[in-house]
């Protein structure tokens, strides 16, 4: 990715993104969600369900990281599943004009 400063997330600039990428290495395949990096990359880039630039932006590196490490299996159902959740509201939205 080139320029994060160039990319919004739901509290500011994306500058922060990269870090909290990069922290992705370390974090242990077993831990929840709610433990860093993943609360903040979740909160910045998915705030109540709305994406951003950054959003788009971060997904090949969030990918990348989930499927190098196969203990992450829990982490992709999760992201998996969100994401269908959301698509599919926002066809029921476009389909009805909402």
């Amino acid at each position: 990715m080139g320029n994060w400063d160039e990319l919004n997330h739901a509290f500011e600039s994306a500058g922060d993104i990269p870090a909290l990428l990069a922290e992705l290495a370390f974090y242990p395949a077993e831990s929840s969600y709610e433990a860093e990096p993943w609360f903040s990359l979740w909160s910045s880039l998915c705030h109540q369900g709305d994406i951003y630039s950054a959003s788009f932006a971060a997904v090949p590196e969030i990918v990348k990281h989930l499927t190098n490490n196969p203990l992450n299996k829990k982490q992709i159902k999760l992201l998996v599943r969100t994401r269908l959740r959301r698509a599919t509201h926002l066809w029921h939205l476009m389909e009805n004009n909402l």
